[in-house]
């Protein structure tokens, strides 16, 4: 409940990443997103998600 009531009253609260793709400037996507997925790979660790939305990100900035 805590968490919905902060949610309501900061509607433009978004990541650092968020904010400098919205701004156009680059972001710390291979350092953490890409460094987490080698990680993962190296260990036998499946990360379905980080890897989906490491890929959508790389289409977003690929059409920018």
């Amino acid at each position: 409940r805590m968490a919905e009531g902060l949610a309501s009253q900061m509607p433009a609260f978004t990541s650092s990443m968020n904010r400098d793709f919205l701004a156009g400037k680059p972001l710390e996507l291979e350092w953490l997103t890409g460094k987490l997925i080698r990680l993962a790979d190296e260990h036998g660790v499946p990360v379905p998600a980080h890897k989906a939305l490491y890929a959508v990100i790389k289409m977003r900035l690929a059409a920018r």
